[in-house]
């Protein structure tokens, strides 16, 4: 099954509001789908999502990459040859790694393109089911006291499992907005925070401290910068509540030198940061072997990166069952695929049928395609 051409489609879409967090705020969602075209006649659809710039790594140069970069590297190739392609990708680098986001959308697209083929959803094809559905957490952007807790007591009401506060800010606003929610969902309702990278070493284990000692908060999700395992690793030694390491994995590596430094006690999954549905599950077959748990992000994407979340979360036991998106409708007014991907009681399951289990919205691509210049 040989590769034929890849639809490169940027896609923007405003958020009703904006997203807050200590490394950025975000206005609208960019994400680039591809389809992969095949001589057997079958198309197999990828999705990346970006917020904020990462690793120099903006919407505009991952469009180029994929579109003048990648595309004329992989026509003709073997379409089934997953690790091929993603060598292939990584050879653009020098092999350092790099690229990952464009190699989740050809990786995402290929899966697709394979579960198709064989009539099977792609979440067997990562091992099968281990669980029916998985619960659903919900990040909360920076606000006053009493608007965090506004949307605190709504999204409760929703059904979310777990509430994730963003913090990262100042230790004197983050702990007041941290009393807020716990204020208003009551001592039953699981909290924890994601600073972002915003804390200092010390600031980190003060705040966390009085977290987890005056309003339960359960896990903090990258208190340190992302290079500084030395520094996650004191945090980690400090207090009690579980420490995840987020923007300091990319890669499986990542995890055998958090282990080795005993930095963290779980890490969070993002298939775009992190090259697909591929890397993710060497990063949580590496977790599972050093005893580290996984939780999973998601970097906001539309319905075809939500699926791709979706089957690789019900596949793995080593995943946590409260995963970081159920929606698109959570974020934005508006999705990109026929099928409209619900949350039902906090809950949420992978799409049925071949592959992904999705189908573009011709006309909704067209609404939401946004152009990009590339200089000749």
């Amino acid at each position: 099954m040989e590769i034929t051409d890849i639809d490169v489609v940027p896609i923007s879409m405003e958020r009703p509001s904006s997203y807050e967090m200590a490394s950025g705020t975000i206005e609208s969602n960019d994400s680039i789908i591809v389809r992969l075209h095949t001589d057997e006649d079958l198309t197999g659809l990828g999705e990346t999502s970006i917020g904020l710039p990462e690793l120099d790594t903006t919407f505009e140069t991952l469009a180029f990459t994929l579109d003048r970069k990648v595309k004329p590297l992989l026509i003709g190739e073997e379409a089934t040859n997953l690790e091929r392609l993603l060598g292939l990708i990584d050879d653009l680098s020098w092999n350092t790694g790099e690229f990952t986001f464009a190699k989740a959308a050809i990786d995402i697209a290929v899966y697709d393109l394979l579960g198709k083929r064989a009539d099977l959803p792609v979440y067997a094809l990562l091992g099968g089911r281990v669980r029916d559905t998985n619960g659903v957490s919900r990040s909360i952007g920076r606000g006053d006291s009493d608007e965090v807790a506004d949307k605190a007591i709504k999204l409760k009401e929703q059904g979310y499992k777990l509430l994730t506060v963003k913090t990262g800010f100042s230790p004197g606003e983050d702990l007041e907005r941290v009393a807020a929610v716990r204020d208003a969902v009551g001592p039953d309702m699981p909290i924890e925070v994601d600073p972002n990278q915003g804390y200092s070493v010390p600031e980190a284990i003060d705040v966390l401290g009085e977290m987890e000692r005056e309003y339960d908060v359960v896990n903090a999700e990258q208190p340190t910068v992302w290079w500084d395992f030395e520094g996650l690793a004191r945090v980690n030694r400090n207090v009690d509540m579980t420490i995840t390491a987020d923007e300091s994995i990319r890669r499986p590596h990542d995890v055998g030198r958090l282990a080795r430094k005993e930095a963290a006690d779980q890490v969070t999954l993002k298939i775009f940061e992190q090259g697909g549905l591929y890397t993710a599950q060497r990063i949580v077959e590496t977790a599972a072997s050093h005893n580290i748990a996984c939780n999973s992000g998601s970097l906001h994407p539309f319905g075809v990166g939500t699926a791709a979340i979706r089957h690789l979360c019900v596949a793995k036991q080593n995943i946590t069952h409260e995963i970081g998106y159920g929606t698109p409708y959570e974020r934005f007014p508006d999705d990109i695929i026929d099928e409209r991907l619900e949350m039902r009681d906090g809950e949420v399951e992978p799409p049925e049928g071949p592959g992904l289990g999705v189908t573009l919205d011709e006309e909704k691509i067209s609404e939401y395609r946004t152009s990009i210049e590339f200089a000749v």
